[in-house]
């Protein structure tokens, strides 16, 4: 299938945009769980936008070194690995660290989605690609508030950003087709 790597690329998009969008939806609960105040959990939306904004043009750099299928791979790994840190942090400390390396594979993540696009689509797919590639992460931040909301509110916030550890693992076996 020619756009079974689109698929991937937008899952790809769509985990950065489901965690960030979980974030302020799970607040209620995050402030429950760690007893601290809604500014600590507020933090992790500072962490986690810091790691990408701060790392994103090493991100580039290293997936240009590294060939942006295995740095996509690597990416994916370790914003599963923060998302399992997060899923059982103990403390609002680990939930924030956790958060951070999200922020790191975020900005190993984003100039990857691009150059992965341009390595598989040409001409008036590309353009078509790099639409969804977009439309991935509004579509994905609407179905974060129906989907961890819901979860959020009537399970746990742990259980939602659990859905974004099944999500990861999807694309990671996923990406092995790219």
């Amino acid at each position: 299938d020619p756009w079974l790597p689109m698929i991937v690329i937008a899952m790809g998009q769509a985990l950065m945009s489901f965690n960030v969008a979980a974030l302020p939806i799970s607040m209620g609960g995050m402030v429950r769980d760690f007893n601290v105040p809604p500014t600590t959990v507020g933090t992790a939306i500072v962490m986690y936008s810091l790691g990408v904004s701060g790392f994103i043009m090493l991100g580039a750099k290293l997936g240009q070194r590294f060939g942006s299928r295995l740095f996509f791979q690597s990416a994916v790994s370790l914003f599963l690995v923060a998302l399992i840190i997060m899923v059982l942090s103990p403390t609002a400390s680990v939930m924030l660290a956790a958060q951070a390396l999200c922020g790191l594979a975020g900005a190993a993540l984003v100039p990857t989605l691009v150059v992965l696009i341009a390595n598989h689509f040409r001409g008036g797919q590309q353009a078509k690609a790099l639409g969804w590639l977009g439309s991935a992460r509004a579509m994905a931040g609407v179905l974060a508030f129906l989907i961890i909301g819901t979860l959020e509110r009537f399970v746990s916030w742990r259980v939602a950003f659990g859905l974004l550890i099944v999500h990861a693992l999807a694309i990671l076996i996923l990406s092995f087709k790219l």
